[in-house]
């Protein structure tokens, strides 16, 4: 059976084999979304392999494959970090590596929110309202319901659709 077929959605990146200063956390809801990127974050790394995605059921993915592989020329580089920059779409194959201890990913979370280079976390949740929920936190499952319902949700638009 496809492993890809046995992912539960949704999965985070934490940019684990980067310096927490050059990555955020990044959420996936849906299988869709997977591989969607611009160019300037494939140039940068996106989607490379051995990258780890960790899920709400406890296990971790690491990257195996990504197809076809992103390669840039010197003017799409230029362009990427100037004044286009569009999105492509990669296939991407994981392997399970595992489970993973929530404790690990809590300081990671901490580390990247310490560092985080364009305040992206913090946009809908202050700094103390992410640490005191990662105090409480002891699953993976209540991890990703703050990650989705609280940190990355802007609340003013949510009550407007209501």
């Amino acid at each position: 059976m496809n492993i890809m077929n046995q992912i539960e959605y949704p999965i985070i990146c934490l940019g684990d084999e980067l310096p927490a200063k050059e990555c955020s956390l990044v959420l996936v809801e849906t299988a869709e979304e997977l591989g969607i990127c611009n160019w300037l974050a494939l140039i940068k790394g996106a989607y490379e392999q051995n990258e780890r995605y960790y899920s709400s059921n406890g296990s971790v993915y690491k990257i195996k494959n990504v197809s076809p592989h992103p390669s840039f020329n010197w003017l799409k580089k230029l362009l990427a970090y100037t004044i286009y920059n569009p999105t492509m779409h990669v296939n991407v194959e994981f392997e399970r590596l595992g489970g993973y201890k929530i404790t690990s990913v809590k300081k990671r979370i901490i580390e990247l929110i310490d560092h985080d280079p364009g305040g992206l976390m913090l946009q809908f949740v202050d700094y103390n309202e992410w640490e005191n929920a990662l105090k409480t936190i002891e699953t993976p499952t209540q991890l990703f319901d703050f990650i989705i319902n609280k940190a990355f949700a802007d609340n003013d638009l949510i009550e407007e659709k209501s």
